[in-house]
């Protein structure tokens, strides 16, 4: 969430309780400029405490949530890629294997199914979560997944273009 996402929603909240921005300032103890300035982007950046404060006026809460998604598209790609297999190669085996450009071979098979059967769209996803993860550029990833396909020869012509 950005300054103008916090000011959109605060100025939402401020509506549906039907106050003024002079009552929400006295409420919160903050300047009535503060919070016009706030809802109207043009603040740069708030303090903590007053931004506390504000949404405490408004009964408002932080909802600190964690970015799960790169590690869904993870566990669906490997489930995916267990389906036929005794070894079960594991979301942090695979977004390694990525990392590093190295295949390890006790789970060749179950890699094959990434390089050679998932959905194009898939294949993508499951780079850029690991890119996301591994705080690391796309392409970097790309390029490591392109050298392991080749090494194994993987029949696909999207390990072989400039994609």
């Amino acid at each position: 969430m950005n300054m103008v996402d916090i000011g959109r929603t605060v100025k939402e909240k401020r509506g549906l309780l039907n106050l003024s921005q002079a009552k929400l300032a006295s409420l919160s103890q903050v300047s009535r400029i503060t919070i016009n300035a706030l809802e109207n982007a043009q603040l740069k950046e708030i303090g903590v405490t007053k931004l506390l404060s504000i949404m405490k006026s408004l009964d408002m809460t932080f909802d600190f949530k964690h970015n799960s998604e790169p590690h869904k598209v993870l566990i669906q790609m490997t489930n995916s890629a267990n389906v036929s297999y005794k070894d079960l190669l594991t979301p942090t085996v695979f977004k390694n294997a990525l990392v590093k450009a190295a295949m390890p071979k006790k789970y060749i098979g179950n890699m094959m199914y990434f390089f050679d059967e998932a959905p194009e769209s898939m294949v993508n996803k499951t780079i850029q979560a690991v890119a996301t993860l591994k705080k690391m550029e796309p392409l970097t990833i790309k390029n490591n997944a392109k050298k392991i396909a080749q090494e194994i020869k993987s029949p696909r012509s999207m390990w072989y273009d400039n994609k």
